[in-house]
This record gives C-alpha cells, sequence and structure tokens, in this order.
C-alpha cells in the first residue's frame, strides 16, 4: 500500500497550487470519519446489546424447552426420552422440570409465583447466579427453595426465612376439599439479571415438588441447552421431528419473541439510515 498511501498524503496535504493545506479538505475529511464512526459505533452497540441481552435471558431460559401442548397431561417414565435427547448431536444439557403455578405466602405479602422443580444434581448449574444464600440442599430438615431476587424483595424474605407455598389443586379434608399447602425455609436468592425471570420464578428440587403437587414420578417437559444459540433454531427443528403428537418443542426466540423482533426493527431502521 506505499504507493496509494503517498498519493493519498500528496493530495490531503498538498492540494491547492500554491501548495499550502486546503481547510476545505480537512474539514470534508473530518466529517467523512465523523460520519462514518458514527455509524460503525452506533451498530456496534446495538448488535453488542443484542448479544448481551440474548446471553442473559437464556441464563433464565434453556436454548429448547420440550413439554406435551396446552391441557396435556404430565409426563410419566421420562427417562427414556432424557436418555434419547442426550445422544442426538449438539445437546449438551438435558433437564427434565416440572412446572406449576402457586401462591407464595410470606409473613408480609402474598403473590403468585412460578415454581420449577429441577433434579438436584441439575441445580448445581445455576449456582453462579445465586447472589446470596447457597442452593436447596436435599438433606435439610425442612424443604428449602431458590426465590427470584426480585420476587424475594417484593415478598420481603431473607434467608433463613420460613415460607409457604400452597398449591390451587385441593385435596379432600375434614372441611371438605382444602388446597395443599407446605413450609419451606429459603435458601438463598436467584439473580439472572432478567427482570421478569427473577420477579415470578421459584426453584427446588424435583423430589419435593412432586410431593407437594402428588405427581410422583412426573414431570411436565425438558429444558435442553445445545452448542450455542445460534444453532437452537437447528436443534428445535430435529427434536420436533422425533416428538409424538401431544409434544411441542420451542426455541429460546418463542420465549421472548416480541422483544427480539422490535430490537431486530430497530437494527434495520438504523442501519438504513
Amino acid at each position: 500500500m506505499g504507493s496509494e498511501r503517498f498519493i493519498a498524503w500528496r493530495f490531503l496535504l498538498r492540494g491547492t497550487e500554491r501548495g499550502r493545506f486546503s481547510a476545505m479538505t480537512l474539514l470534508a475529511w473530518l466529517a467523512i470519519a465523523v460520519g462514518v464512526s458514527a455509524m460503525a459505533s452506533f451498530l456496534a452497540v446495538m448488535y453488542g446489546f443484542e448479544t448481551s441481552l440474548k446471553e442473559r435471558v437464556l441464563k433464565a431460559y434453556p436454548h429448547v424447552m420440550v413439554k406435551p401442548k396446552q391441557g396435556s397431561v404430565p409426563i410419566i417414565n421420562y427417562d427414556e426420552w432424557t436418555t434419547k435427547f442426550k445422544s442426538l448431536e449438539g445437546v449438551k444439557r438435558v433437564v427434565p422440570f416440572l412446572e406449576t403455578e402457586m401462591i407464595v405466602q410470606s409473613p408480609r405479602r402474598t403473590l403468585g409465583a412460578v415454581i420449577w422443580g429441577t433434579p438436584a444434581s441439575e441445580l448445581q448449574a445455576l449456582s453462579h447466579e445465586v447472589s446470596e444464600g447457597k442452593l436447596p440442599s436435599p438433606d435439610s430438615k425442612i424443604p428449602q427453595i431458590l426465590v427470584g431476587s426480585e420476587l424475594a424483595v417484593r415478598l420481603g424474605l431473607y434467608v433463613g426465612q420460613e415460607v409457604r407455598l400452597i398449591s390451587p389443586t385441593k385435596r379432600h379434608g375434614a372441611m371438605g376439599l382444602v388446597p395443599r399447602s407446605q413450609v419451606f425455609e429459603v435458601s438463598g436468592y436467584y439473580a439472572s439479571g432478567h427482570y421478569e425471570f427473577d420477579q415470578q420464578y421459584i426453584f427446588l428440587l424435583l423430589a419435593d415438588l412432586q410431593d407437594l403437587t402428588r405427581q410422583r414420578g412426573a414431570i411436565s417437559g425438558w429444558n435442553i441447552w445445545g452448542e450455542n444459540f445460534d444453532t437452537s433454531a437447528q436443534l428445535q427443528k430435529e427434536i420436533t421431528s422425533l416428538l409424538p403428537e401431544p409434544w411441542e418443542a420451542q426455541d429460546w426466540t418463542s420465549f421472548n419473541s416480541a422483544l427480539f423482533a422490535s430490537l431486530k426493527l430497530e437494527q434495520y431502521s438504523m442501519f438504513i439510515i
């Protein structure tokens, strides 16, 4: 590039007949430089923000979620399918889960929350997102829960406090049909950085949630992680081709489709501008 640089500098610094520096040349040069650098910087920030947002979302959600369609019954004898999902190429982690909605009653407030039951061996993957306290232990005297950090603030909870989970599924008692409920101890707070997730989710051991809901040996579906979130669409298609009719597979884009669609539209608009 020696010749090109020589020509460029000659016409930049000696652009007039008198051989003096041209102010208009400098202004034009600076204007082009500022315009290009502003565009490049803005687009870099936008795409960097999208990548950061995806990473935060996927701390809370899996790459692919497999579960029965709405209204289907819980899944029984799921070990065979768990093994089948793990054998797929590109699958890094498969976690069976039980999901339900319950009422959380603390001394200060009562709120609804989404409860996720996860096997004890898989809870270790959440250790990096525990902002205070520890993971639920299967050896504790009182069953323990890991509460989303924002939900803990709303409920006024602290680590070691006892709260009551009330299941909407009713059972027969002396006074007729009454809701199932059980006291749990708060083992710690979970902070994924995704506000909506942290303000409505609670984790506990799968066996404890199965006992509370009277669904022993049952799950709601599987959370599956692949190589990275860019390959999740292909992985979702492969899993869908294996599933029986009442089940469906959703990739992470469907959990926050409106958010990422608006972000992509903004990127296109700013690029055109």
